[in-house]
């Protein structure tokens, strides 16, 4: 960014040389170098705008965005497209590739681009609609082109997978015909304000005021811990009827009443809630859960809740007889009486009861006994689990998630009567349990054939033989992590580049792996 630098690479060949190099070059990376310097000089002056223009770099571009390439260089480019907007030969360049339609299709969703690159084109389109030619071609610029209530409709599907203060601040000023779409109920089916750190109860007051939710079935604050208890309260006069699914994890300032008006405001409707870590509320809030959604609820998140006590969990298993998924790592309220509580809950499918030391062998048991359709399970971190209690989980022929991650006291007896008893075992973690050795993981590799996530890490007495033979029955793996397995050679990286040919993510810190193997695995 030096203005000499700068100027210099104006006067000699530099910049059609990044060009060719951007256009021709077969190496991604140098042609995500090549853009993002391009974007820079761009910027900078309409010396350099004029230079990349009468160098063919629209052309360069253009062709370049059709190509579906990974998102940073699609943002490069974008980025770039979009200073080259004043300049009057850039924009009749546009004008004739039909930029518009090819940004209305990114947007859209159409190569798989990611959301970064969706962001990009809206902004890019906002800035081409400003321009005369812009206005003239883009199908979104005029309410002219959207007069059917169908198509209105199809913009406003569109609208509503976006992140809700991106529609607020951004989408809004691309026209006046997407300003009048965003007043139309269906865009805010989902309102997500999740991380939003800087939202406020008068800000959402003020997205309330022009934002109509009588639509509204997904609702997620996650993170918002400036919204104090009193702007909750005015999303519960706003949102009535169709709220299905309410994400209320990490806001600090919720209080019992709030979420009672919400739960209210569903109207017998919600089936997802999530409210880990909401540390104001108190047991009073199941009374509000079991009043309103007893009958629908299916998901009930209420992880890191420290003031979550048995009474409360007994009283919910036994109105919420429907729940599929529960969520409750890391209450230090409950005790092992609340296990046979929630053995109630015969249709649950996934239980996260992971690090609570109240989870022993016979609480364990029992929900083995009476929960047989389980099929994901995180037991992580529970210090007081033995093998017997491990037994137990072989009752779980459905089972395809677990996780048994920090518990030390489990020895090959647990993982090999896990391994026997659950053929259907997808995702298995078994990071840091130092008395398991690579018997009961040679046993995995006979029995579980369908693993595609498989966490091994901090396990010192896995050898080499035992994740061959995991391996060469485990075709289908695409996450495998051996971090800090001591006891892997070299020659265990050769089985992974053998026999791992879907593996997608691969962990291999703290190993004896070696530039030859890495190299290896990357052919492969």
């Amino acid at each position: 960014l030096n203005r000499e630098c700068l100027d210099d690479m104006s006067k000699g060949i530099f910049i059609s040389d990044m060009i060719f190099h951007f256009s021709s070059n077969g190496s991604m990376e140098v042609r995500e170098r090549c853009s993002g310097v391009l974007a820079v000089l761009a910027r900078t002056s309409s010396k350099h705008r004029t230079k990349i223009v009468n160098n063919d770099g629209i052309e360069a571009l253009l062709e370049s965005l059709k190509a579906h390439y990974p998102d940073k260089l699609v943002d490069n480019i974008l980025q770039t497209l979009q200073y080259l907007c004043v300049e009057d030969k850039a924009r009749k360049a546009f004008a004739e590739a039909l930029l518009a339609d090819i940004l209305a299709d990114i947007i859209r969703g159409h190569g798989n681009f990611h959301v970064g690159a969706r962001r990009r084109a809206f902004s890019m389109l906002a800035t081409l609609n400003k321009t005369p030619e812009g206005a003239q071609r883009t199908p979104f610029a005029g309410i002219d082109t959207l007069t059917t209530e169908q198509d209105c409709a199809g913009l406003a599907e569109i609208f509503c997978l976006l992140p809700t203060s991106f529609i607020c601040w951004r989408v809004r000023q691309v026209s006046r015909c997407w300003c009048k779409v965003t007043k139309m109920p269906i865009t805010w089916q989902r309102v997500n304000f999740d991380r939003c750190a800087q939202m406020t109860a008068k800000k959402l007051q003020t997205f309330l005021s022009s934002a109509p939710l009588t639509h509204t079935h997904t609702a997620s604050f996650y993170g918002c811990s400036q919204i104090e208890s009193d702007g909750f309260k005015l999303l519960a006069t706003a949102v009535r009827g169709k709220l299905e699914v309410l994400d209320m994890s990490e806001c600090l300032n919720l209080k019992d009443d709030a979420l009672m008006q919400l739960l209210a405001s569903s109207e017998g409707h919600l089936q997802t809630l999530r409210l880990s870590n909401c540390c104001l509320l108190s047991n009073t809030s199941m009374y509000g859960i079991v009043a309103h959604a007893d009958t629908t609820l299916r998901v009930l998140i209420l992880n890191r809740c420290k003031w979550l006590l048995d009474d409360a969990i007994m009283l919910l298993a036994n109105a919420c007889r429907w729940l599929t998924h529960v969520g409750l790592a890391e209450c230090p309220g409950l005790t092992p009486e609340c296990l046979t509580a929630i053995a109630y809950a015969h249709e649950l499918v996934e239980l996260d009861l992971s690090l609570n030391s109240f989870v022993d062998d016979h609480g364990l048991a029992h929900i083995a006994r009476n929960v047989p359709g389980l099929r994901a399970l995180d037991i992580s971190g529970c210090g007081s689990l033995t093998d017997a209690g491990l037994a137990a989980i072989a009752s779980f022929s459905q089972l395809q998630i677990l996780d048994l991650s920090g518990n030390l006291l489990l020895s090959d007896a647990a993982l090999i009567g896990v391994a026997e008893g659950c053929p259907r075992l997808t995702t298995l973690k078994c990071m840091m349990l130092p008395a398991v050795s690579g018997k009961s993981v040679q046993m995995l590799g006979a029995k579980c054939s369908e693993l595609r996530v498989l966490d091994l890490s901090y396990m010192a007495l896995v050898t080499d033989v035992s994740l061959r033979a995991v391996l060469r029955c485990c075709k289908g793996l695409v996450d495998l992590n051996v971090a800090w397995c001591e006891s892997l050679t070299k020659i265990s990286f050769q089985y992974i580049s053998q026999f791992c040919h879907a593996i997608q993510r691969l962990n291999l810190s703290s190993t004896a792996v070696m530039d030859a193997e890495i190299l290896c695995i990357m052919e492969t």
